[in-house]
């Protein structure tokens, strides 16, 4: 079973939602994510279309697609914001109804990734 995860990049008035679709636990998208381009998103020192770029580019094997909506089926979504730094993990809880795809509720829970990480 694959472990579905979103990330939504913002920058401005700039935003886009990519998908990756094997292992987006925070334990390996989580810790690629902080590991590669953490300190470059902190110290705002990476673009918008630099990172979407390197994101789809599949750099280091790690494949990412770019997404209309959030996925059916995630179970993480990342959020990353390089107007203020920041690098945000949430556990999703999504309800769906009867017919497939309609979203009728998505909780998210926010994830320290650098506290869960860190012993890792």
């Amino acid at each position: 079973m694959s472990t579905y995860c979103n990330i939504r990049i913002i920058r401005g008035e700039n935003m886009i939602l990519l998908f990756h679709q094997h292992n987006g636990y925070p334990e390996y998208i989580g810790k690629y994510l902080l590991d590669k381009y953490y300190k470059s998103i902190k110290n705002f020192n990476i673009s918008f279309l630099g990172l979407v770029n390197e994101l789809i580019k599949a750099v280091d094997g790690v494949n990412f697609e770019i997404a209309t909506r959030i996925n059916f089926g995630c179970e993480y979504f990342y959020e990353i914001n390089l107007d203020i730094g920041t690098l945000k993990c949430f556990k999703t809880n999504i309800e769906i109804w009867e017919k497939i795809n309609e979203i009728k509720k998505v909780e998210l829970k926010e994830i320290d990734l650098i506290e869960r990480l860190k012993n890792k």
